[in-house]
């Protein structure tokens, strides 16, 4: 794969130590701030659900930097990443606290944060790519490494992670992009060392322990780059699995290859574009693209993610192309891919930037990134996040700071005056691809004085939902309003006014949250006693339902679905399931429309009666029972469909990934037929119209 993915200009991996090179060997200086899956106390979880996996950023080296970032996508929860060692000697290594205090405070604050940290094979990359630094003696080897000549240097990392009490909070990237020509740590010189030093290293720091605590459960993700040249199998190195908790990629729109990049004719700027994302999938090579890792990934049984990936204006870059982002996003969404860190900085001479200076850079990129991987929205009284919406005020309100606790920089409140003539409107953007179910919540700064019936009108389809909130409570947080179907456009707002108010109302900010990703919607179908809802969170959907049941002519349920077109699959772990009645269902469904009376094929697992394959084969009809056999969750669940026939499958498997399980056909398969438009998701019916009965689905695939 010589000359067909850049190489990369390589001198420095922080801001701090950016500088230009005369060699210019092809760059893509280290770009971060990954963010990434989540973990249990001790444990990897299981890879996260098709649709926008778990995001996160690099946006240089101040983690304000994160946030600023999270509110423009909208995504608070974004992850970070951060490293040492990137200055010359061991020293910023063996003492991590200056670099790594203020990373540490920021993942602190919430507890479901995770924050990669990159440390170097060999510290002092001072621009001499391809070895170590000259001036450290005596000079770095990986055969010393490989001895166990440096370990004392990753244990200090180990010792500050423990006494800092962040050890599931972090995860390490050791020796990443070993297969390009452009760090020192490269492995093509010796693999064998290479290998054999990344396994002392992960060994020494996960064997550290003192007063404070151990290391032992210290993640590491083993981390190649697209199309790097060097290694001519990079597989070869992997240092086992009892060493790797993650594999991550690192992908650029950036390739040497003929007829990509630079633009210009004869080929139109749309073939050149499609020619190099078929060499960074690996459909044009022989080499390993994103499809081969992610199916090496899947034999290792091992989550994996994008630690850095990006556009870039380089010569050799596709410039501003929006069919990157949405070529990067469609891998993600079909696929349960862990997590995904955007290279929000500058480096080796190019531009990767969407959120900072968009205009000037990427704005088509930026807008379709928004639209694809944007979830949660926050609009502030004063200063409104970047394309999140807007407000409108009605009447004269006042600015203030002085109570605390308020959102951002100031919060408004109507000095106890002009009862019914005040009102301040916040209007989300909702882009298009992103209509769903949104949860609502507002942000008030409480006090004795403030109205314990503010009222507060969500506007959501076309139907005013009126509420009343107390203000003199529950002040400084995220007061949750309910939750409301919202389409693509400005159509849905928040109104907070002071009619008939008795005392002071404030009006703060206002976030709408939507509970799963795209291009996922939740609905009840049918008649139900208890509006059902679904969330999804560390790539788990939890879906709550009433209804009487899904049988005979007319079903009630709530649903979890997205539109699929002619041949299509579904596949879910139903990893939990309550029990307020022994036939609940809990399953995956194939069906035609989101009518009551639906023709439909369903695979379920019930608490009492086992798991279930069952069709209704025209619109109208009466189910059909086809199969039962014994079944209790965890249990996976597949569901597909060729032409008109569709066939169930169940396993119990521990693996990561559907691809890699073996499959029990449940029955024999059934015939519907079935317009080519269906639908497709997961189903959730407590068989108790009066009682939400609760399912937790993970590894969700859905080939639409």
């Amino acid at each position: 794969m010589n000359n067909l993915l850049r190489k990369k200009d390589r001198h420095a991996e922080f801001p701090s130590g950016l500088r230009s090179t005369a060699k210019r060997l092809k760059s893509r200086a280290l770009r971060w701030l990954c963010a990434s899956l989540i973990l249990c106390e001790s444990m990897v979880m299981p890879a996260s659900a098709s649709g926008v996996p778990q995001l996160g950023v690099y946006d240089g080296n101040d983690p304000a930097g994160l946030d600023a970032y999270g509110a423009w996508l909208n995504h608070p929860d974004v992850w970070g990443e951060t490293g040492i060692g990137f200055n010359a000697g061991w020293a910023p290594i063996d003492s991590p606290a200056s670099a790594l205090d203020p990373y540490i405070a920021w993942v602190k604050t919430q507890p479901a944060r995770r924050l990669f940290i990159t440390v170097p094979m060999f510290p002092g990359y001072t621009g001499n790519p391809g070895g170590p630094d000259p001036t450290i003696t005596p000079a770095l080897t990986l055969v010393a490494g490989a001895s166990g000549t440096y370990n004392s240097h990753f244990v200090n990392v180990a010792k500050y992670l423990v006494d800092k009490g962040v050890i599931n909070q972090v995860i390490i990237r050791i020796g990443h992009e070993y297969n390009g020509n452009w760090y020192p740590w490269r492995a093509a010189p010796n693999p064998t060392a290479w290998k054999g030093y990344y396994q002392q290293i992960v060994t020494a720091m996960r064997g550290f322990s003192d007063a404070n605590g151990s290391a032992a459960a210290l993640k590491f993700c083993f981390n190649p780059a697209t199309g790097a040249p060097e290694l001519s199998d990079p597989t070869s190195v992997y240092p086992g699995d009892s060493y790797v908790d993650y594999i991550a990629l690192d992908t650029y729109d950036e390739c040497f290859a003929a007829n990509t990049y630079p633009y210009g004719a004869p080929l139109s700027d749309a073939t050149r574009q499609a020619n190099a994302w078929a060499i960074y999938l690996g459909t044009a090579t022989t080499g390993y693209g994103i499809a081969q890792w992610y199916s090496f990934a899947r034999t290792h049984n091992k989550p994996f993610g994008f630690a850095e990936w990006g556009v870039s204006d380089a010569s050799y870059g596709g410039k501003d192309n929006p069919y990157f982002i949405g070529q990067m996003y469609n891998f993600m969404n079909t696929r349960p891919i862990a997590f995904a860190c955007y290279f929000e900085y500058p480096a080796g001479g190019s531009h990767h930037q969407l959120h900072s200076s968009i205009a000037d850079y990427f704005p088509n990129s930026a807008a379709n990134f928004l639209r694809l991987f944007g979830s949660t929205l926050i609009i502030d009284d004063v200063t409104n996040v970047a394309d999140a919406g807007a407000v409108t005020v009605t009447g004269s309100w006042t600015s203030s700071t002085g109570a605390p606790g308020y959102y951002n920089s100031d919060y408004l409140h109507d000095g106890n005056t002009g009862q019914g003539t005040k009102s301040v409107k916040f209007t989300p953007t909702i882009q298009t691809g992103s209509d769903g179910s949104y949860n609502v919540y507002a942000w008030w700064v409480s006090a004795a004085n403030r109205a314990s019936n503010t009222p507060i009108d969500v506007l959501a389809s076309g139907i005013v939902y009126p509420l009343s909130a107390n203000q003199r409570s529950s002040g400084s947080q995220w007061n949750w309003l309910g939750t409301y179907p919202l389409v693509a456009g400005t159509g849905g707002n928040v109104t907070i006014s002071n009619t008939a108010a008795n005392g002071y109302v404030v009006a703060d900010a206002v976030e709408f949250v939507r509970t799963i990703p795209k291009p996922w919607i939740n609905e009840d179908i049918g008649s139900v006693g208890v509006a059902g809802s679904a969330t999804c969170s560390n790539g788990a959907f939890t879906v709550n339902g009433s209804g009487t049941d899904i049988a005979g002519t007319v079903d009630a349920f709530q649903f979890v679905h997205q539109t699929a077109s002619g041949d299509c699959d579904i596949t879910a772990r139903v990893a939990s399931q309550t029990n307020p009645d022994s036939s609940e269902k809990a399953g995956v469904m194939i069906r035609e429309s989101l009518g009551t009376s639906s023709a439909h094929v369903h695979l379920f697992i019930t608490p009492g009666n086992g798991l279930n394959f069952e069709y209704r084969g025209t619109t109208g009809g009466t189910t059909t029972h086809a199969t039962g056999v014994a079944g209790t969750p965890p249990t996976w669940l597949r569901l597909t469909r060729v032409g008109n026939v569709f066939t169930a499958y169940k396993s119990t498997s521990t693996v990561l990934y559907p691809e890699t399980i073996t499959w029990t056909q449940v029955g024999t398969s059934v015939t519907v037929t079935m317009g080519s438009s269906v639908t497709l998701g997961l189903t959730q019916c407590s068989h108790n119209n009066t009682t939400l009965g609760t399912a937790v689905f993970d590894n969700v695939v859905a080939n639409p």
